[in-house]
């Protein structure tokens, strides 16, 4: 899925966000009656053929919104965890001064390369966190594929790019923008308001006023 039609599919999902937002807007109705304690409730109404036409749309709207979530991370999964992981190296190098020098002695004791085979768990996790996944230790030269020499430290290193992944604001946006697509469909038509925040995103001069209203001077 290529970023040309991702533009495309959020375009177009932003379009059909609009266009809820306005029929909702145009034809939401409180309507209220009375109790036999002479009370009043209040309940919500929309016409029914807009209500047909919303959920139509919505259902539009809810699929664009999870090919926006696929597309993000087919496209960007790879560079995120890559970057996540290259910060905590350069992070560990700095706090991690002693398991450093554990690591080089371990390296001077060894006649040849280290090798994933030779290794237990506990050296196998310190090569993680300061070398990373990069780290040769983890590359089989004659498979051509990374191996991490156990469950747990397989289990280690997806669970902290999937940290990596779940911290990134776009990726959380995209999610929430298609949970609230199903909540506008299963719920209540009012979540899809949630939607119109992409059109306050995605133009810049919009973004200037609400910094210039929201962030302090000085």
């Amino acid at each position: 899925m290529t970023p040309e039609r991702l533009t495309k599919i959020r375009d177009l999902s932003t379009l059909l966000a609009v266009v809820i937002g306005v029929l909702i807007l145009s034809t939401y109705r409180y309507e209220y009656s009375l109790n036999p304690d002479e009370s009043q409730t209040y309940d919500s109404n929309i016409g029914v053929i807009q209500n047909r036409i919303i959920f139509g749309l919505g259902c539009v709207q809810a699929f664009s919104s999870f090919l926006l979530v696929v597309g993000f991370l087919v496209n960007n999964a790879n560079l995120i965890v890559q970057l996540g992981w290259r910060e905590r190296v350069s992070t560990n190098e700095i706090e991690m001064v002693i398991e450093k020098r554990q690591l080089q002695a371990l390296r001077e004791s060894q006649f040849s390369e280290l090798q994933v085979a030779d290794l237990d768990v506990k050296q196998l996790r310190l090569i993680l966190q300061i070398e990373g996944p990069f780290s040769p230790v983890f590359f089989n030269e004659a498979t051509g594929m990374t191996t991490y020499g156990g469950a747990s430290i397989k289990f280690e290193y997806y669970w902290v790019s999937l940290t990596f992944l779940i911290s990134n604001g776009q990726f959380i946006f995209n999610v929430m923008y298609f949970v609230f697509s199903i909540q506008g469909l299963l719920q209540s038509p009012v979540f899809y308001s949630f939607h119109l925040l992409d059109v306050i995103n995605r133009f810049r001069a919009l973004q200037n006023v609400i910094k210039s209203v929201t962030l302090n001077a000085n």
